[in-house]
């Protein structure tokens, strides 16, 4: 999975999605504190992987979906990012 920005310019406040893989030889991606430089002049809003959908909502990550066939505790394990979780977390539909 390749990683790719897309912006919304249909909203003033505009947003940022990232498509990515949630881990690379066995480490998460979705980390606590960033490593590498920014290349975006705007905040992450929504993070798409193979395993989840999460939303970042002032500088909170929150497990909005899983993926189909993938637990909740899969997605905690695979996520070295604290993961705010809602109620009933669904799985995404195709």
């Amino acid at each position: 999975m390749r990683c790719r920005v897309a912006t919304n310019s249909n909203s003033c406040a505009g947003w940022a999605a990232v498509c990515r893989t949630h881990t690379a030889k066995g480490a998460s991606k979705i980390v606590k504190k960033r490593t590498l430089p920014i290349t975006s002049i705007r905040p992450v809003d929504l993070v798409v992987t193979e395993l989840a959908l999460i939303a970042f909502r002032d500088g909170q990550a929150t497990l909005r979906e899983t993926a189909a066939g993938v637990s909740l505790a899969q997605v905690v394990a695979a996520t070295a990012a604290e993961l705010a979780l809602l109620n009933n977390v669904p799985a995404m539909s195709l």
